[in-house]
């Protein structure tokens, strides 16, 4: 499910914005036989005229929800409609879990397209999953004119799905109980001064179930948007990258190192995924989601047992 809006500002300035539904039940998008890459973008006659080259491969089930049945042609030729009338409107894409990722596959595509090729393009996703391999990350973080944001709530487990094969383009906004932190296209960059997401973002969240599925409600990342960012935005809001302090990584070793995520052979903090903990995360996720519209209150699900002296545990909460 797709839904396109426009707003003017009155100043002459305003926005259209492709937004993606999210999806409650995403047993069937992490499973191992759903789990084949495909290159990007829309297959015509037997190539790909999206993909910068046939290596840049994206989670096919994620790039047939967007190019399948005609689907991303018709929210171009909408968002078209809307700047013909309104050629100041900056676009926007976003969506939650799911649907996060198709506006990632969307914003890229979107820039791709010849009318749009000097226009910033901008995407703003919650709780995302990783969308493709080492070289779909580095030909859509080379792009100029592309800003892919991806705000994690917590230990949401979302975002550390699908598994090893796949990576996550862009900025990581991580919203922990303590403070807001921005990480620089995730991995960091050493060269910038800029440092990765912590060692152990990766698997901490396994540790958490079911908290790490209350985290994944699009309500709980409104509530810590409303009631934590707007309030406190010193705090709670990020205005800036995490940078090497001591020119130090999260590993302790002096920089230049890459951060965790993408490897040459698999490090200790990532996680073989199998389909026993995507059917389980599911159906805590499903459950928790019928006990929030009846009313019982999930803040604090999943914390029970927890060291509350581990590091990761306080940059966590």
């Amino acid at each position: 499910q797709v839904l396109i809006v426009s707003r003017d500002y009155g100043d002459g300035h305003g926005y259209v914005a492709v937004v993606y539904a999210g999806t409650d039940d995403f047993r069937s998008a992490f499973t191992d036989v759903n789990l084949l890459t495909t290159p990007f973008g829309p297959e015509v006659n037997g190539t790909h005229p999206l993909a910068p080259t046939e290596d840049v491969r994206v989670h096919a089930g994620f790039n047939n929800e967007v190019f399948l049945h005609g689907l991303f042609d018709r929210v171009k030729e909408t968002v078209k409609q809307v700047k013909r009338l309104n050629p100041q409107y900056r676009i926007f894409t976003t969506g939650h879990s799911l649907g996060a990722a198709n506006a990632d596959l969307t914003a890229v595509a979107m820039k791709m397209q010849p009318e749009w090729k000097d226009e910033l393009i901008v995407g703003v996703n919650f709780g995302s999953p990783k969308t493709g391999n080492t070289a779909w990350v580095e030909y859509v973080n080379s792009v100029e004119g592309l800003g892919i944001w991806r705000v994690v709530n917590g230990y949401d487990l979302v975002p550390r799905l699908p598994g090893i094969r796949f990576h996550h383009i862009g900025h990581t906004v991580q919203l922990d109980r303590k403070l807001a932190r921005a990480f620089w296209l995730h991995e960091g960059d050493p060269s910038l001064g800029y440092r990765g997401v912590p060692f152990g973002w990766n698997s901490f969240s396994y540790a958490l179930a079911p908290g790490a599925a209350v985290q994944h409600m699009i309500g709980h990342y409104t509530k810590y948007l409303d009631q934590k960012s707007f309030q406190d935005e010193s705090t709670y809001y990020v205005d800036g990258f995490e940078k090497y302090k001591g020119y130090e990584d999260d590993d302790g070793m002096e920089p230049p190192v890459t951060d965790d995520d993408i490897w040459d052979s698999i490090p200790d903090d990532d996680i073989m995924v199998d389909d026993t903990i995507i059917q389980e995360f599911s159906e805590q996720y499903l459950a928790l989601m019928k006990k929030e519209k009846d009313g019982d209150d999930l803040d604090n699900v999943g914390l029970e047992g927890l060291n509350p002296s581990s590091d990761m545990y306080t940059k966590a909460m």
